[in-house]
């Protein structure tokens, strides 16, 4: 019995390992790679919204524009790299159709690796997926449509948290010993929160284990995209689907992108502005009438999107 203690003490010993805060602070660690910039980094990533609401659209998108090295979401550059996606609830005619609207006749990229089929994680797919990844050269980015088809299935007698944390924790260490970026497609929860990071389905252990968080959710007619994340700052973007061309693209920061195209203009004239406006400069150089300009200051600073002076002009800057 004391050698076989002794024996796994041995053997623990060998899967710790220390260092000192001063050894720390002398080493040096390369960034962490995006697969979009300020949006997706490296690790694993959950992207969660309502049932057909456009999350494996983007996931496509994203597939087209990383292997082609262009613009995410119309903006942002990206490095180029192979993709992978693992679209679990789709068929290669629908796959197809998609692609040929996203593509608008452009050469389909051969670096993007698609699969309507895989086994679960606990069937084998786990390791699979990191065989696959490893057979790719410069694979990037990885999709898996949904985390929901790829998961053991769930006890009954399970503990949620427990079960969701290890879920995620399994395809994440693939994530970190292989560099690259794991994206999971999952769904929101009915119930409503004040914080939309806390209705994704499931427990908390998804959250938990994830190093960064998606969540698309309506608000006011515009979609926004929730980021929030370990090496990510937290971040509310305004984004909107061509449906013609099947492409998510991002239209700016969620305070400074408005609902109709008259708070569009009245906004985009006060921050351009190098001074601030009154209710009769912003019409004059809006275009908008006096009488819906002042209506829509109004509701502006209420909103804080604007400030009023003491003089009753109007500023995108603190008040003064």
């Amino acid at each position: 019995m004391l050698n076989q203690l002794e024996a796994q003490i041995r053997e623990a010993d060998h899967q710790i390992s220390g260092i000192t805060a001063a050894e720390l602070m002398r080493k040096t660690f390369p960034e962490p790679r995006w697969a979009v910039p300020n949006i997706l980094t490296e690790g694993v990533n959950i992207l969660a919204g309502k049932p057909k609401k456009g999350k494996s659209i983007l996931a496509l998108n994203l597939g087209i524009s990383i292997p082609s090295g262009g613009l995410a979401l119309g903006q942002i550059p990206v490095e180029k790299g192979a993709a992978i996606i693992l679209a679990l609830e789709d068929t290669e005619r629908r796959l197809q159709g998609r692609l040929r609207q996203m593509l608008c006749g452009e050469r389909a990229p051969a670096s993007l690796h698609l699969f309507t089929h895989w086994p679960r994680m606990d069937a084998g797919g786990l390791e699979l997926l990191e065989a696959k990844i490893q057979e790719i050269p410069d694979v990037r980015f990885v999709v898996i449509d949904t985390l929901q088809k790829f998961r053991k299935p769930m006890r009954n007698n399970g503990n949620l948290y427990s079960e969701d944390y290890e879920a995620v924790a399994q395809i994440k260490d693939i994530a970190d010993r292989l560099g690259v970026c794991i994206l999971l497609i999952h769904h929101l929860r009915k119930a409503q929160a004040d914080d939309p990071f806390d209705t994704l389905s499931g427990s908390l252990g998804l959250t938990g284990g994830a190093d960064g968080i998606l969540v698309m959710e309506n608000s006011k007619g515009n979609t926004i995209l929730h980021v929030t994340g370990r090496d990510v700052e937290e971040a509310e973007y305004a984004i909107e689907l061509d449906r013609q061309m099947l492409t998510w693209r991002l239209l700016g920061e969620r305070s400074e992108v408005k609902t109709t195209s008259e708070q569009q203009l009245v906004y985009n004239t006060i921050k351009e502005a190098s001074e601030a406006l009154s209710p009769k400069e912003i019409a004059d150089i809006s275009g908008v009438k006096i009488g819906t300009v002042k209506k829509i200051l109004s509701r502006f600073v209420s909103d804080q999107s604007i400030h009023r002076t003491t003089y009753g002009r109007y500023t995108i800057g603190e008040m003064i």
